[in-house]
């Protein structure tokens, strides 16, 4: 059996006579198996210490490439079940299932109107004041050389604050 130390599924021993020894949960789950069935096992480890990637070439590394190879009859340890995995190699039923989450600040309970203009620096506001400023300069300055709509300077204000007020309001 290929087996890799994740605690606290498994935990792996050294022995002095080269064997490894095994303990945890998953082994005490084989040692149910192998009572009932009348197997033993010995612990192997995999040499690069991998659980198991599959190449491009069809080969896999760790438990898995020790698998595939029959180098062991079967592997130990809480395996991430994907998709190239399972084309090469049989899982079981899982024994455990874990979850993976992302973790956000919850929200404020008070209303913020203002918070979507957080995400921008004063220079982008600067910018925005001054491009809007040019604009309308360059609006007054186009409506005062108009030769189709010519009219007296005294309404020229009262024209720059309708153009304001559309672009601000939207009003047609």
């Amino acid at each position: 059996m290929a087996a890799e130390e994740f605690f606290p599924f498994v935990y792996l021993q050294q022995q002095d006579n080269g064997s490894t020894r095994a303990t945890g949960s998953l082994i005490d789950v084989i040692n149910i198996f192998a009572a009932n069935l009348g197997f033993t096992y010995n612990v192997v480890r995999p040499p690069d210490g991998e659980w198991g990637l599959t190449l491009p070439n069809g080969s896999a590394t760790g438990m898995i490439g020790m698998c595939i190879r029959q180098e062991v009859d079967f592997a130990l340890g809480p395996f991430s079940i994907t998709h190239p995995r399972s084309k090469v190699i049989d899982f079981s039923e899982p024994l455990y299932l874990d979850q993976s989450g992302i973790f956000l600040p919850r929200p404020s309970k008070t209303a913020d109107y203002v918070s979507f203009l957080r995400p921008f620096t004063w220079e982008l506001y600067q910018r925005g004041r001054v491009e809007l400023l040019t604009f309308l300069r360059i609006s007054g300055d186009l409506g005062s050389i108009n030769p189709v709509e010519r009219a007296p300077c005294e309404h020229q204000n009262t024209k720059l604050l309708t153009l304001l007020h559309q672009i601000l309001f939207k009003n047609k």
